[in-house]
């Protein structure tokens, strides 16, 4: 039973992105997001300058179209996503009301799905390696790797990390995870001091090119690469940080405004953030009374608060559900970094069957009749909480019968 639960999520997953992977094979999905990885080195360094550089150079050289790669890339790697995600929580598959909790949660996986503006975002690339780092914590304890090996892989993930903040220095958010994870881990003081500078240096570097703006004569130079290419100027313009001297403070405040000085955009972000971050950190104190956890990696719990702070910058920055959604996955990652013993798992007593029913209702409700925004002014565009996937569903149902209505031709709501 447990297997056929886990076999079948894993596939309804999978079934769910095939639609979207097959959609940006045609059109391209976030035509903001693919408007600044347009961003490139031509006119000199710019911040986020590597993917665009990148994708030229497999355009000139071996003929593939900025849009093939574009969408190939987050293909790749939101299935790998998957394929990660899915295999760090089969330990769940025991406990199928934890499980479906995980694997359907409209902050964790679907987040993209639900909401096509949290899709084909560089964010992937952190939730790669929170899952990859997981994935190296896990077998740790199940004795498959050494601490030594374990102190090769962490210098693989500070060059994949440096490449990453190249192409989006919203990387950095997620590092104070990755040194907590790794100072619990690392037997040696030595090792923890090494790796903790490491950490630090890519912090300072990721914050410094957070503040390389480009001028207007790099602009023009970037813009005259891009050519033939239809996108958004605003929003290549913004990714560089052009003019950002003069107006950061402006934009930052409106942000603030709008995300926490709003009450109803504020209940709407404080009611995913909850959802997300009090199952999980439930999950852990409930397992760990159980004695399920055979080994808690991380027994400060101030620890808990120092990884998860970074993303409340969500505030002044914007894009809130984006970085709900990576608070989840920090939160997920603190969770799955234990030792679990899988026998007691098995035999977690629960029997209280009104419970586990009004568990069950509410776990199905907030899975599949929520979904999580992944920005704006929420009240202004009179987005709510609900949605999530039924309304995909109709949607794609409207759209393989043909419903010629603007919100559902393709044409019209993928432009590019």
């Amino acid at each position: 039973m447990e297997n056929r639960i886990y076999k079948f999520s894993y596939l309804f997953i999978i079934v769910c992105f095939s639609s979207i992977f097959l959609i940006s094979l045609f059109k391209v999905i976030n035509g903001w997001s693919f408007s600044q990885a347009n961003l490139n080195y031509f006119g000199g360094f710019v911040k986020r300058g590597l993917f665009g550089t990148l994708m030229y150079f497999f355009e000139n050289n071996l003929k593939v179209s900025r849009e093939i790669f574009f969408s190939s890339f987050f293909i790749l790697l939101t299935s790998l996503n998957i394929y990660l995600f899915f295999r760090i929580i089969k330990i769940f598959k025991y406990k199928y009301l934890l499980f479906i909790y995980l694997a359907f949660n409209p902050a964790l996986l679907l987040f993209p799905f639900n909401d096509l503006g949290g899709y084909q975002r560089f964010d992937s690339i952190s939730i790669f390696l929170i899952l990859l780092h997981i994935i190296m914590i896990q077998k740790i304890h199940n004795q498959k790797i050494s601490i030594n090996y374990y102190n090769k892989f962490l210098y693989i993930l500070y060059f994949l990390t440096f490449l990453s903040i190249l192409i989006h220095e919203i990387q950095i958010f997620s590092l104070p995870f990755h040194m907590i994870i790794s100072i619990q881990v690392l037997k040696k003081k030595i090792n923890k001091l090494v790796h903790f500078c490491s950490y630090s240096l890519l912090i300072i570097f990721g914050i410094l090119i957070t503040f390389f703006n480009a001028d207007s004569e790099m602009m023009n130079s970037i813009l005259q690469s891009i050519d033939n290419v239809n996108i958004y100027g605003n929003a290549i313009n913004l990714a560089a940080g052009m003019n950002i001297t003069n107006n950061g403070f402006e934009s930052y405040y409106y942000e603030l405004k709008t995300n926490l000085l709003n009450d109803y955009n504020l209940r709407i972000n404080l009611f995913f953030i909850l959802a997300t971050l009090i199952p999980i950190f439930s999950s852990i104190y409930y397992l760990k009374h159980v004695n399920s956890i055979s080994q808690i990696l991380i027994k400060n719990q101030y620890f808990y608060l120092l990884a998860i702070i970074p993303f409340f910058s969500m505030f002044f920055i914007g894009d809130t559900g984006r970085w709900i959604s990576l608070m989840g996955y920090v939160a997920f990652g603190l969770l799955m970094v234990n030792k679990f013993d899988i026998k007691k798992i098995k035999k977690i007593d629960e029997s209280n069957i009104l419970t586990k029913i009004i568990l069950f209702i509410l776990i199905i409700f907030y899975c599949f009749f929520t979904r999580v925004p992944h920005c704006c002014n929420l009240e202004k565009h009179n987005i709510n909480i609900f949605g999530g996937m039924i309304n995909k569903f109709v949607v794609f149902g409207n759209i393989i019968i043909n419903n010629n209505s603007d919100e559902f031709n393709l044409n019209k709501r993928f432009p590019m």
